[in-house]
């Protein structure tokens, strides 16, 4: 379905009052499958007292199934993408990112580690040998 034009021609006018009504009727399409498998689905599991969790797991096979045929037959590809991608995602996980980090330390030989941690170390006054061994 094309947008409509933003001109003010009567014209345009009629073609935006055609898209209007376009997807006002998508709306009730939508609304009246939803009101006929849906519902009475969830209406059941409240009366038999279904929790949340119940409820998302006895659900979740129907709306994956309707978002995926969605998907097929929407005709603007980046929302059909969209579709696809969220579901892969929920379904096979995310892939992960590969993140290549190098150490600031990583380059410094062991003398110069060695080096480096007494330095710190007497900075922190933990290699001091005048200090008393039962303070600590």
């Amino acid at each position: 379905m094309a947008r409509p034009p933003s001109s003010n021609s009567k014209r345009n006018r009629k073609r935006r009052e055609e898209y209007g009504k376009e997807r006002l009727l998508e709306k009730i399409a939508l609304f009246e499958e939803f009101e006929d498998t849906f519902l009475p689905q969830l209406k059941k599991l409240l009366q038999e007292g279904a929790d949340s969790e119940k409820m998302r797991s006895e659900m979740a096979p129907i709306l994956t199934a309707k978002l995926l045929s969605m998907a097929i037959t929407e005709k603007d590809t980046a929302k059909a993408l969209s579709v696809i991608k969220d579901q892969l995602d929920r379904t096979e996980g995310k892939a992960k990112e590969r993140i290549e980090t190098e150490h600031k330390f990583a380059k410094l030989t062991d003398d110069e580690l060695d080096s480096l941690l007494e330095s710190r170390l007497k900075e922190t006054d933990l290699a001091d040998e005048d200090q008393d061994p039962a303070a600590h």
